[in-house]
């Protein structure tokens, strides 16, 4: 029986700490910025219809575990790939 409690308080222990390093992890990835653009590039489309409008490319990078929580709307069409 005794045996049980020192399992079940190791068992206590372990997940206490755990939980307060995935914690402390996590307040590290609040402060970075979880989205990252690099632009690849910009171009005038050739259309004279179309002359005020332009084609941008870039390549965003999310960390791990990033999440964006900032809610906004995009004005045009999108695409991506995931890789």
């Amino acid at each position: 029986m005794k045996h049980q409690y020192i399992l079940i308080a190791t068992m206590i222990f372990s997940l206490a700490f755990g939980v307060k390093a995935q914690h402390s992890e996590h307040a590290k990835k609040e402060n970075e910025n979880p989205l990252q653009f690099a632009p690849v590039m910009t171009q005038i489309l050739s259309d004279p219809e179309l002359k005020e409008f332009k084609l941008e490319s870039s390549v965003m990078t999310i960390i791990p575990g990033g999440t964006d929580t900032v809610p906004h709307r995009h004005d045009c069409e999108l695409f991506g790939y995931v890789m």
